[in-house]
């Protein structure tokens, strides 16, 4: 019973250097890209509401948003 439980690490032991180095690089690949996307995240850094308000970063914490004055449209001219 004990040798069928533990048959899986004899199997791990008699694998080859070519498959262990492999490992060994996927497991470093796997961890620089989950370091690069939690570091630089993917996406639109672009925080907003909508587009008549501004987001700034203005370093580390949150972005600022300011909203925008509506545009007033001039007077139509009188005949």
């Amino acid at each position: 019973m004990i040798a069928q439980r533990f048959r899986w690490f004899r199997v791990w032991l008699m694998s080859s250097r070519r498959e262990a180095f492999a490992a060994l690089v996927l497991i470093a690949l796997v961890g620089a890209l989950a370091f690069a996307f939690i570091k630089y995240p993917v996406g639109s850094r672009e925080a907003g509401f909508g587009p008549e308000w501004d987001c700034k970063y203005v370093g580390q914490g949150d972005p600022v948003c300011i909203k925008r004055p509506p545009a007033t449209n001039p007077p139509a001219p009188s005949r």
